[in-house]
């Protein structure tokens, strides 16, 4: 379990990755996801093939799968991910009601920020789901997480919420998370082994 790396996660966040993003000056996942990005096929397949590894089987049979949509445009890697698991429940649940600034023009917004933007398709909300898996391509600060975790506990007080990321970016050093409380917090995050029966408390 990593804590302090990603500012606006907490204890009460459950979160995996299955690689870095970048390691030790190493590129690691980083070339992976820019071709994943850019809509590369056998990236996609790749990907989706490392992430089915890593479901533990109890998830793919009894929970919900949600791709993050994206903060631009209509493409989205998670979904693009997610269309090409087998798994029992798959829902475009969370719907981006307009575009942001990308971060790297320094747009770092707060996780409430996000949320206003975010909404749930109301198309997809039935039956409800036992659990949520929220899959992402990158975690950093967490912030889009958070966001989509509240907009689902708006609806569902007491749903287990989990973030699942094909690779995670250490904010520990860097000042892009805001203010300096908010990077006190113990922020959780845990590397996802393939079929490992992944567990934590969520309330």
């Amino acid at each position: 379990m990593l804590t302090g790396e990603h500012c606006y996660l907490d204890t009460t966040d459950e979160c995996y990755f299955t690689d870095e993003y970048e390691s030790c000056g190493r590129p690691a996942m980083k070339g992976q996801i820019l071709s994943l990005k850019r809509g590369n096929e056998s990236a996609i397949v790749g990907m989706a093939q490392q992430l089915a590894s890593a479901m533990p089987r109890e998830w793919i049979r009894n929970y919900t799968f949600v791709p993050m949509p994206p903060s631009s445009g209509t493409t989205s890697p998670a979904r693009s991910i997610l269309r090409r698991q087998h798994f029992t429940d798959t829902r475009d649940l969370l719907v981006q009601l307009g575009d942001t600034p990308s971060s790297h023009n320094g747009w770092r917004p707060m996780p409430d920020q996000r949320a206003r933007l975010l909404t749930l398709n109301e198309l997809e909300v039935h039956p409800q789901p036992n659990a949520i898996v929220i899959v992402d391509d990158v975690l950093a600060t967490g912030s889009h997480f958070r966001a989509a975790k509240m907009i689902v506990r708006q609806r569902w007080s007491h749903m287990r919420v989990i973030g699942v990321f094909l690779a995670r970016v250490c904010w520990r050093r860097g000042t892009a998370c805001g203010l300096d409380s908010i990077r006190q917090r113990n922020g959780c995050a845990c590397r996802l082994e393939r079929g490992s029966a992944a567990t934590a408390e969520y309330f």
